[in-house]
């Protein structure tokens, strides 16, 4: 439950970047998520063994190649999922603010402007500096789309993770419950 929750903290603090942030910003939040991944693997191999162990020494062959089969299947799956999710926001994101750019506005022009003149001393054709500048207006939008889609992407790690910690903290408080209900009716 710890492990899922620092998942959800880290990759909640993530979902602020911007294209201004710097790998160097992430390590510190990237690592806690590597820790916590790992972390979580060890009790939840450890679990599975006491119960394949209580279920008898042949269970244990069959735990472990149940345990790497879904360990496996599960990463594919999940980074499929994620990848997935991340490309929709992206597409999202982009006609988004694709849709918020007019060529008449005036701020809009000096950008276009502003990145033909950044081509000037090479093509000294006006029209075509036009279309450079607005090539790289294009591709200043799908960079910004693609960090406004890893940020929606890390969001939903967050809620994930919160939700699933929430979960185990519910479960973990309904057994407390149970004990001592049980305790109180044998004593």
């Amino acid at each position: 439950m710890l492990a899922i929750g620092l998942v959800a903290i880290a990759a909640f603090i993530d979902s602020y970047s911007t294209s201004l942030t710097r790998p160097e910003q992430l390590y510190g939040t990237q690592a806690v998520i590597a820790f916590s991944t790992t972390f979580f693997i060890g009790p939840s191999l450890l679990f599975g063994m006491m119960r394949a162990l209580q279920a008898g020494s042949g269970h244990i062959i069959s735990f472990f190649a149940l345990f790497g089969i879904i360990n496996n299947m599960g990463s594919l799956l999940g980074s499929a999922l994620i990848g997935t999710y991340q490309i929709i926001r992206e597409k999202a994101n982009s006609a988004a603010l694709v849709q918020t750019i007019d060529p008449t506005d005036p701020i809009v022009t000096q950008r276009i402007a502003a990145g033909g003149s950044t081509v000037a001393r090479v093509i000294s054709d006006p029209s075509l500096r036009s279309a450079e500048g607005a090539s790289l207006l294009a591709q200043t939008v799908a960079r910004e789309a693609n960090v406004l889609a890893y940020d929606d992407t890390f969001r939903l790690i967050a809620l994930l993770a919160a939700l699933t910690t929430v979960y185990l903290a519910f479960i973990l408080w309904r057994r407390n419950r149970r004990a001592r209900r049980a305790a109180l009716v044998t004593a």
